[in-house]
C-alpha cells in the first residue's frame, strides 16, 4: 500500500491473494477505515505508527506473527480486529483507546495473564478466545457499555464471580477453560441471552432458579456443578 496519494480514507484490500508485508507505517495519514483481512500478509504486525484519525482496522485472517502492542492505537480507533492471525506474546489492555468500541483477537497463540479492570468504557464487544492467555479472571469491574465477552478456549484458572457483570451484558463465553470453585448465577444481567460455561471444573450446589427470563442458550456440561433445574411456568 506504499505510494497510495495521501488523500485516501478508507481502504479495502480483503479477501485476495495478496502476500508480502503490510506495512501499516506507511498508511495514508488521512486513512479512517482500512480492511485487509483475508491475504496472506505476514510478518511483524506495527500497530504503534498507525494514521492518527484510524477509525476502523481489519487485519483478520491474515498470517501476520509476533507480539501485538496495544498501548500506543491511535486515540480515535473504534474497532480492531486481528483474530486468525499467529500473533504471540502478552496482551496489554490497559492503555486501549477511549473510543475503542469492538476489540477481536482471537484465534492467535498470546499468552500470559490478562488485566480487564481498565477496559474502555466505550467498549462493546471483546473476543479473545482461542488463544493460550492463562492466570486468574477479574469479572467484576468490566466496561457497563460491554454486550459480548468471549474468552473461551484459554486457560484461564481459579474461582471467577459471575455477580458484578455489565446491566448491559448479553453473551458471555468461557467454555473450554480451567476454572473451577462454586460458581453464582443468581444475579445474572436482566437481558443475558447466551450463557457458556460448560468444560470447566466447577463444583458444588448451584441454583438455577434465578435466571434471566431472556436467557435462549446456557451450557454447564462437562462441570461437577450439582443442584436442580427448575422449570418456570
Amino acid at each position: 500500500v506504499e505510494g497510495l496519494p495521501s488523500s485516501v480514507q478508507t481502504l479495502y484490500v480483503c479477501c485476495n491473494s495478496l502476500s508480502g508485508h503490510l506495512r501499516l507505517d506507511a498508511l495514508p495519514s488521512c486513512l479512517s477505515v482500512l480492511a485487509a483481512n483475508g491475504n496472506s500478509f505476514d510478518g511483524e504486525m506495527d500497530l504503534t505508527q498507525l494514521p492518527s484519525q484510524l477509525q476502523s482496522i481489519d487485519v483478520s485472517a491474515n498470517k501476520f506473527s509476533g507480539e501485538a502492542n496495544l498501548t500506543e492505537l491511535p486515540g480515535t480507533l473504534e474497532v480492531l480486529n486481528a483474530s486468525g492471525n499467529s500473533l504471540t506474546g502478552s496482551l496489554r489492555l490497559h492503555r486501549l483507546p477511549a473510543k475503542l468500541q469492538k476489540l477481536d483477537l482471537s484465534n492467535n497463540a498470546a499468552t500470559g495473564h490478562i488485566n480487564l479492570c481498565h477496559l474502555p468504557k466505550s467498549l462493546i464487544a471483546m473476543n479473545l478466545s482461542r488463544n493460550a492467555l492463562c492466570g486468574p479472571l477479574n469479572l467484576e469491574r468490566l466496561p457497563p457499555s460491554l454486550k459480548s465477552l468471549y474468552l473461551y478456549e484459554n486457560r484461564f484458572s481459579g474461582v471467577i464471580s459471575l455477580t458484578t457483570l455489565p446491566d448491559e451484558m448479553e453473551i458471555l463465553g468461557l467454555y473450554a477453560n480451567e476454572l473451577s470453585g462454586p460458581i453464582d448465577i443468581t444475579k445474572l444481567p436482566r437481558g443475558m441471552t447466551q450463557l457458556y460455561i460448560h468444560r470447566n471444573s466447577f463444583s458444588g450446589q448451584t441454583d438455577f432458579s434465578q435466571l434471566p427470563e431472556t436467557l435462549l442458550s446456557l451450557n454447564v456440561s462437562e462441570t461437577d456443578l450439582s443442584g436442580t433445574v427448575h422449570q418456570k411456568r
